[in-house]
């Protein structure tokens, strides 16, 4: 038998030796660790159902879509230690006018001085528990419907400068951001944020965790809905308050705990919308959720106390992790007329490995003052989510 066999030049470098990461992905650090670079990316391909009070504006007709979800592919990394960088674009036909690439996640972050880190450009803001956990952790396909009734801590159409820092027990960030609100008379304006967490308890099987958020938009007066798709996102969705505006002030109230294979976590938001003109009623919307998941196979989900959030559940076993999830929420919106909704919702995730995660949904729903007469009070949805990160 004859063996061939092809030499490749030598590859030699300025500085330290560099190490290769390719356990799920790809990276390189310096030996010193100085400098690293990784690639990543996450992609969602989605199926979902739903029908009833959820699509009262298409004459409640049942919906089934197929679509991506998100397609993240970026690069993070580090230099000279102390800077931190992060560049990612998401792909998604999730709008309905084709699939097209934007910017999600854009910035630098500084990590040299003691007092805080120091972050400027398109990031998370500091607000709430689930919004600050990644989606690709969560344990639902959707976040909770407090994330849709408020635009605190959206980072799709502003940039921001905070500080923040945190230890094995708290974790605090505030923030100024431009809110992307102009008028005739004014140029952009600026919102704040901030966000404190403490976890007096945060080992690796035990979590305690409670926090508190608030934001303050800022507002010219500006055309503003709180309206949320209910967890089926592919929904008409429902409008609990619209309007003109000239306040728009947000808190959030957070905690969790965690033992073993089992968690159970609440948030509870406020929003209060100031009226700009006769025309528009003052709105107060509030909602809260509480979920609760359970591990079959017996892991943990991760915790970061220095961040105040969840990481994903890692297997351990070869044939991957099981988790049931359930959730119930409610949505209160109170503009002239009270109107409520109650989510109830069943959930099953398969994390075949670190990468690779299966996740199914169903939800029960009921409301009240929402449906025109003659229209369904009631609907129900289903999804499907398969999940690639790396």
């Amino acid at each position: 038998m004859t063996v061939s066999t092809a030499t490749a030049g030598v590859v030699s470098t300025e500085g330290p030796d560099i190490i290769l990461k390719t356990d799920g992905g790809f990276g390189a650090r310096t030996a010193d660790g100085q400098f690293s670079f990784d690639v990543t990316g996450r992609l969602n391909l989605d199926t979902s159902y739903s029908n009833g009070v959820l699509n009262n504006a298409t004459q409640n007709k049942s919906r089934t879509d197929t679509y991506i979800r998100r397609g993240y592919f970026g690069v993070t990394g580090t230099a000279y230690k102390d800077w931190y960088f992060e560049a990612v674009m998401n792909g998604t036909g999730d709008q309905g006018d084709g699939a097209h690439f934007e910017w999600d996640t854009f910035y630098l972050k500084y990590t040299g001085w003691n007092l805080a880190d120091i972050t400027l450009g398109r990031a998370v803001r500091p607000f709430g528990l689930e919004q600050s956990t990644s989606s690709g952790a969560i344990s639902t396909i959707e976040r909770a419907a407090i994330w849709d009734l408020t635009n605190a801590g959206d980072t799709e159409s502003s940039q921001q400068f905070e500080l923040s820092n945190g230890n094995k027990n708290m974790s605090w960030g505030v923030s100024i951001y431009d809110n992307g609100n102009t008028s005739p008379s004014k140029n952009s304006r600026y919102g704040y944020d901030g966000r404190f967490t403490y976890a007096p308890i945060a080992e690796k099987t035990e979590v305690l965790h409670l926090g508190v958020s608030l934001d303050d938009a800022n507002i010219n007066t500006s055309s503003l809905s709180a309206k949320s798709t209910l967890g089926a996102k592919k929904s008409d969705g429902v409008v609990f308050a619209t309007g003109n505006f000239d306040s728009d002030r947000s808190g959030v109230l957070e905690a969790a705990y965690m033992n073993g294979p089992f968690s159970i976590q609440s948030e509870y938001l406020r929003r209060n919308l100031g009226s700009a003109d006769a025309k528009t009623v003052d709105a107060k919307v509030s909602s809260y959720y509480v979920m609760g998941t359970y591990t079959l196979t017996g892991e943990s989900r991760g915790y970061k106390a220095k961040a105040g959030k969840f990481t994903n559940i890692s297997p351990v076993n070869s044939y991957g992790a099981w988790e049931l999830v359930a959730r119930y929420q409610h949505v209160t919106g109170d503009q002239g007329i009270s109107k409520e909704a109650n989510i109830y919702l069943l959930g099953i995730n398969w994390y075949a490995n670190k990468n690779v995660k299966a996740m199914f949904n169903i939800q029960d729903i009921t409301t009240d003052n929402i449906a025109k007469p003659g229209m369904d009070e009631t609907g129900k949805s289903a999804a499907f989510r398969l999940q690639y990160n790396f």
